[in-house]
């Protein structure tokens, strides 16, 4: 149903770009799209109600068997979190939101404010920049 919004033909993508047209239009009738797009989306509702959510692009898996196999990281990781086990930063949030406007409260500040603006990987940005002043001179 979503495939619909994208541009191109999920079906080509699917199949490659060494795909003939007789693999592409298999797959586009293995996936469905070939029916009208109202017959499409009571399929999607259907299989949605049934729990069924489709194979992953990457893995070809059952999409529900991999939540299942990923979900118990995912939670622990969460409730490692929610539990303060984060060391010193945890301690850091509990002293800064019972004291507002003390200078930890404001290191946080800075510190989570950088860290929501930085780039994840500031390499890149660094050596443009390095190479577009020693373009200028």
């Amino acid at each position: 149903m979503l495939t619909r919004a994208l541009p191109g033909d999920p079906a080509a993508y699917f199949a490659g770009p060494a795909a003939t047209k007789e693999a592409i239009e298999q797959i586009r009738v293995k996936l469905g799209l070939d029916k009208p797009l109202h017959v499409q989306f009571i399929r999607y509702v259907g299989d949605l109600a049934r729990g069924d959510l489709g194979n992953s692009l990457t893995t070809g898996q059952p999409v529900g068997h991999e939540i299942k196999t990923r979900l118990p990281a995912s939670a622990e990781a969460h409730s490692a979190r929610a539990d303060g086990i984060d060391g010193d930063r945890g301690a850091a949030r509990n002293s800064a939101a019972t004291r507002p406007n003390s200078i930890i409260d404001h290191l946080c500040r800075v510190i989570a404010t950088a860290g929501v603006s930085l780039p994840c990987r500031p390499e890149p940005d660094v050596l443009m920049m390095v190479r577009s002043d020693r373009d200028r001179q």
